[in-house]
């Protein structure tokens, strides 16, 4: 969503164009969703692809802090299991 095309994105992401192309058609199916209006530059985000991105850096965020935490109570550096 943050580099405006799919073919940047692509290479942002280390992946192949057809491969995002792919991903973003597969979730937009499962959320029954439109999540970008395309012109003839750049992909232009609706108003709830933004909601949709907060919530997702959110869930990233909070596994990420869930991935430290267990692995320093595995290491007896962080509470209790």
């Amino acid at each position: 969503m943050k580099p405006g095309s799919i073919l940047e994105a692509a290479q942002n992401l280390g992946r192949t164009q057809p491969a995002v192309s792919l991903a973003l058609k597969v979730l937009q199916e499962t959320l029954e969703m439109t999540s970008f209006d395309r012109d003839i530059r750049a992909l232009k985000p609706v108003p709830e692809a933004y909601f949709l991105l907060a919530k997702a850096e959110s869930v990233l965020t909070q596994a990420s802090q869930l991935h430290r935490t267990m692995g320093r109570m595995q290491i007896g550096d962080d509470g209790e299991v």
